[in-house]
């Protein structure tokens, strides 16, 4: 009787054993923490350099006097040279938990919550944390999709640049050149096909009308390869070269409305639209 009841009581604890290691194996899987709180200082690296607070943590850096601004608003200049937040707090971590403090002090006090924090349970730390990583990655969506948009306006705006540019010059000598072999073309036609490219991506993607437009008339008699010939049949060369190089002046202000409205496509633009 004693050696079964023995027996018994062993593989009772064994069996109690075997619940604890697994109902803990099974928290840990999951990550939800059985006994210790999340690092705040985890939670202050998540906060302070999610997309959305990287610019206040700029701000704070310059106002504390650590640092100065960069060239863009999420960018820090010190040691003489710009560069991103986390490259600065590697270099100077002691001077990047100064100014994280200092940003997480002001959001609470701007929101009116109690700087002592005794009583802040685990879990709303993590749900914070939480919903600050899922608005870091939004805003980050959001800020990876403007810089495309602003490449790609600034890209339609060189290439817009270079062949007005290109195009004048050529003109201007054209109609003073004498009867003879003509001055080359090569760059006009080159820079041409780069704008065309331009716009056909900016026609494409945004359906918008005007690109497809201008596209349009970089192959009619205006802006086309006819642009650059003919020009000694013409008794009025003086007159054919002053019309161009307006024509050309206002067709380089019409893809920079272009360009301005692929900066910010979600504002109204009813001139993208019109026939």
């Amino acid at each position: 009787m004693r050696r079964w009841s023995l027996r018994r009581r062993r593989r009772g604890g064994r069996r109690i054993a075997a619940v604890i290691v697994g109902t803990g194996t099974a928290l840990m899987l999951s990550g939800t923490p059985v006994l210790a709180a999340p690092n705040t200082t985890d939670v202050s690296l998540v906060y302070c350099t999610s997309p959305a607070r990287r610019a206040d943590l700029v701000a704070a850096v310059a106002v504390l006097g650590l640092a100065q601004r960069g060239a863009t608003p999420d960018r820090i200049l010190a040691d003489g040279r710009d560069q991103s937040v986390e490259e600065w707090r590697t270099a100077h971590r002691d001077q990047f938990d100064r100014a994280c403090e200092a940003l997480i002090a002001a959001r609470q006090h701007d929101t009116g919550a109690a700087a002592s924090g005794g009583g802040t349970s685990w879990w709303s730390i993590i749900g914070t944390a939480l919903v600050t990583g899922f608005l870091g990655w939004f805003f980050g969506a959001l800020l990876a999709g403007a810089g495309a948009r602003r490449l790609e306006a600034e890209n339609l705006r060189l290439a817009s640049i270079a062949f007005v540019g290109a195009s004048q010059r050529l003109v201007r000598l054209l109609a003073g050149k004498r009867p003879g072999a003509p001055p080359p073309d090569d760059e006009v036609h080159q820079c041409r096909n780069a704008l065309a490219n331009a716009l056909d991506q900016a026609g494409g993607r945004w359906f918008w009308r005007r690109p497809r437009q201008l596209r349009a008339s970089l192959d009619g008699p205006r802006f086309g390869p006819a642009m650059t010939q003919g020009w000694w049949e013409d008794d009025e060369t003086e007159r054919r070269r002053d019309q161009l190089v307006t024509d050309l002046s206002r067709l380089g202000s019409e893809i920079e409305r272009v360009a301005q409205a692929l900066q910010t496509p979600a504002r109204p633009h009813p001139g993208m639209w019109r026939e």
